[in-house]
């Protein structure tokens, strides 16, 4: 008999083979499915806040949620793989959601602005976690200033603002302006601009962090500490759009216009580009007192600051004459057309070395150049006062014999007197000097009009 093989498993219509390769064929999805990892174990949402130095919500910095770099429990997750990323919404909110339990490392980053701390480990443990409500794990973000320019060889100190004039020449709209160049700081309603109008700009103290400039003045004893070394500077604002600046402009035209002190700058706004991203002084702003036009500058951008002192003058209104410490021969504003238009020369300092105590070889201003015809035509009859920052300290009844022996380290910021043998007089050391004041029995009448003015430290080529 001949038996067909190829029929021995079918069975009352089934084929057996298939029956069997269908049974292998379930066995192994249900056992592959026995083993699978993750698909079905729950996930968390980790969520935060970034706020501003003042204390308001940063949009638009991106938040990533790194592993575990090492694979060990409980290890910080610095360096490990960025497996999930958020971005901070309007009022700095971030939720990164998914997350399966374990420990990661939270690391905000936005171009432009520094962090503290600057990574948060997370561990989640069977609970979502909420990083806002505690205060340690809050993300405070400050602008960045690292890249600006410490020119302590120069003695200014270079800041910039947003700049909306280059955003509006990339085609940038004014709708998105605060978006794009303001969401880091915030705004002031209600500004004065004059015949009844009220506008909007942001406090212009807020684009100078007092923090980087304290570490950039000199502060070899370690005193500075809390005081706010911004006020130890006198401000120029320049323009993006064409350079122009309250200094340059006048200067050129025969005018000798004071910079700002850092209480008058602080009164200023700047504003959007419906008002060509300018600065603005409210007209009820008292001080600067006359002028205030002239430092309103359109498409604003460069904030340079340079340390000065400031002399009060004998006069029945107390006149100040400020200099730049680091206007020398060599380094100064060109003043030719000036000097051209008035007959007039800018003063300039004269550095030079000296050894006393513990300082070996270093530059020292005498302090008798402060003393120059714009000041006094007749110093040794006057008694002065040294005024330091914030008041800490002062020294009263210096004559003009103790002023002949004193100087000014720019290099270390403070005053000292030094006596005939080239020794330290007890007590004469002032840090950070803010003011030399001219003390007499009655105010004097002086013809500073015709006499030469304190010069201006280079900040940019001209």
């Amino acid at each position: 008999m001949n038996v067909t093989k190829k029929k021995i498993f079918h069975y009352g219509g089934f084929d057996m083979r298939k029956m069997v390769c269908l049974f292998f064929i379930l066995t192994v999805a249900l056992f592959l499915g026995g083993c699978s990892s993750g698909s079905d174990d729950p996930t968390y949402s980790v969520k935060g806040v970034v706020v501003d130095d003042n204390g308001s919500g940063l949009a638009g910095v991106t938040v990533e949620l790194s592993d575990d770099a090492s694979g060990t429990a409980g290890a910080a997750a610095v360096g490990g793989a960025v497996i999930e990323t958020a971005t901070t919404d309007a009022n700095g909110n971030y939720t990164i959601a998914g997350i399966e339990a374990g420990n990661y490392t939270i690391t905000p980053k936005r171009e432009g602005y520094i962090f503290v701390p600057a990574t948060i480990p997370v561990t989640v443990s069977n609970a979502d976690v909420d990083l806002s409500t505690d205060d340690n794990k809050k993300i405070a973000a400050r602008k960045d200033n690292s890249d600006d320019a410490v020119q302590t060889a120069s003695g200014f100190l270079h800041y910039t603002l947003p700049d909306q004039y280059q955003y509006e020449q990339d085609g940038g709209l004014i709708a998105n302006e605060a978006a794009a160049l303001f969401s880091g700081y915030t705004l002031t309603n209600g500004i004065d601009y004059g015949k009844g109008t009220e506008v909007s700009g942001y406090a212009l103290d807020q684009f100078v962090d007092k923090a980087a400039v304290n570490a950039a003045t000199p502060d070899p004893d370690g005193v500075l500490e809390t005081h706010d070394a911004r006020k130890l500077y006198s401000v120029v604002l320049r323009s993006k759009q064409d350079g122009f600046s309250n200094r340059t402009k006048f200067i050129g035209q025969g005018y000798y216009n004071a910079d700002l002190t850092w209480d008058q700058f602080v009164l200023g706004y700047l504003l959007d580009l419906n008002y060509s991203g300018k600065v603005h002084y409210p007209g009820s702003v008292a001080e600067p007192p006359t002028q205030v036009k002239m430092y309103n500058i359109k498409y604003v951008y460069d904030i340079y600051m340079f340390r000065k002192i400031d002399v009060k003058r004998p006069d029945a209104d107390g006149t100040i004459a400020t200099f730049e410490v680091a206007a020398t021969a060599d380094n100064h504003v060109d003043d030719a057309t000036y000097a051209t238009s008035t007959g007039l020369a800018t003063t300039k300092f004269e550095v030079s070395k000296k050894s006393f105590g513990a300082y070996t070889n270093v530059n020292v201003i005498p302090l008798t150049q402060f003393l120059t015809d714009y000041v006094t035509g007749t110093p040794a009859s006057y008694t002065y006062e040294i005024i330091a920052l914030d008041d800490t300290k002062s020294q009263t009844g210096w004559t003009y014999a103790a002023m002949q022996q004193a100087y000014y380290l720019p290099d270390y910021d403070f005053i000292i007197q030094i006596d005939a043998s080239g020794n330290v007089v007890a007590g004469t050391k002032i840090n950070f000097p803010v003011r030399i004041e001219l003390i007499s029995a009655a105010a004097v009448e002086y013809d500073y009009a015709a006499k030469n003015p304190p010069a201006y430290a280079k900040a940019y080529d001209e």
